[in-house]
């Protein structure tokens, strides 16, 4: 009995090990990444949408507050050197983008809210934030649908449920 405890323990520690090297390797990442400013920025949040009372969240959650589901068992290290995305299937052209290009595009930057699904009302599982990104549309024009399909499916995820299906 003992050493199986033992066991459980050193696993535990190489696992809370292997998590706080992942974190200082995406904190040296995210350290040293620039983003470029917006072609389209985000519209100015209203005077007064921000009430700044104890008790309510601020209307911009801050990165370190933003709820985060964990469903691998190590926080994936993406190195934006080494990062591509790809879209193929029933495309005219596939494509095949770097970060580096991915961020020279003409970038839309909006205010969202984001909440999980399994958020109870009233719960902490939601988040406002500014997102910087590249229109996924423009994405799908440059790759040129082959059928007239009006779905598709993002297969890159780590883990979790079916990918959802998006409307073009």
């Amino acid at each position: 009995m003992l050493g199986g405890t033992a066991a459980v323990a050193a696993a535990a520690g190489v696992l809370a090990a292997t998590f706080r090297g992942a974190a200082a390797v995406v904190s040296d990442l995210r350290s040293k990444l620039a983003l470029p400013a917006p072609a389209s920025p985000a519209p100015p949040i209203p005077a007064g949408a921000e009430v700044r009372l104890d008790g309510v969240s601020p209307l911009v959650t801050p990165n370190k507050d933003f709820y985060r589901i964990d469903t691998a068992l190590r926080v994936p290290v993406l190195d934006p050197g080494q990062w591509t995305l790809k879209v193929t299937g029933l495309v005219e052209r596939e494509v095949s983008l770097d970060f580096a290009t991915l961020l020279a595009k003409p970038l839309v930057e909006r205010h969202v809210t984001i909440a999980c699904v399994s958020n109870e009302v009233g719960g902490d599982l939601i988040g406002n934030a500014r997102w910087l990104g590249w229109p996924v549309r423009d994405l799908l024009a440059l790759a040129a649908r082959r059928t007239a399909r009006t779905w598709f499916c993002p297969a890159a995820l780590t883990a979790g449920p079916p990918a959802p299906r998006w409307r073009c």
